[in-house]
């Protein structure tokens, strides 16, 4: 079964990117505090941006904003689709004005309410890439091997390159395919959505 997400890239006028941090192991292949965009699953009768708008309104509850960030979803452009093996991910692009992105920043530092990360923060596209790019020791064995830190960087790379006009190398390694080596791939799409795809 193909599963369908939605996820969105909070972005600020200074290209930086809003992520959150796993509390929990994603699989075997993820480990605890590997960074994510925000989002997921589509409910029964909803459309891509009102589970959107709800997936971060339940994601960013904290003690000081319980409610969760409100974004406008007439505010959400379609930026990018990633179809999968199992899964298809479509990506969103949220320009935050000022006051969202103070709000954004103010619970950087709060244990989030929900029982998917342990914290947020904000992020430049340098940083992401060198997440991306990053390499772990194995345990033990002494050698270092491409480590997974962050998840969703290729649609963070699009975003970059497609609304800031920043010149993105194609991202190569298991962060971006899942599975080996491979160059990203990005194709316009009818429907509005960028592809992203690996050759």
């Amino acid at each position: 079964m193909n599963e369908i997400g939605v996820f969105v890239i909070l972005t600020t006028e200074n290209n930086e990117y809003f992520l959150g941090a796993r509390r929990e192991a994603v699989g075997s292949r993820y480990p605890v505090g590997v960074l994510e965009l925000l989002g997921g699953g589509i409910n029964s009768g909803e459309d891509m941006p009102a589970a959107a708008q709800r997936e971060i309104s339940e994601e960013t509850r904290t003690p000081s904003m319980q409610e969760g960030f409100c974004l406008n979803p007439l505010r959400l452009k379609p930026l990018a689709t990633n179809i999968g093996k199992y899964s298809t991910s479509y990506y969103f692009i949220y320009p935050l004005d000022l006051l969202e992105e103070t709000q954004l920043r103010s619970i950087q530092n709060e244990i989030p309410c929900d029982d998917e990360h342990i914290k947020f923060m904000f992020m430049n596209i340098q940083q992401v890439y060198d997440l991306a790019n990053a390499t772990i020791e194995e345990s033990g064995k002494g050698i270092r091997r491409p480590g997974v830190l962050i998840l969703h960087a290729d649609a963070i790379f699009v975003a970059e390159k497609y609304l800031h006009g920043v010149k993105i190398e194609p991202l190569i390694g298991p962060i971006a395919s899942g599975d080996k080596d491979m160059d990203l791939m990005i194709e316009d799409s009818p429907n509005g959505f960028i592809s992203i795809k690996y050759r």
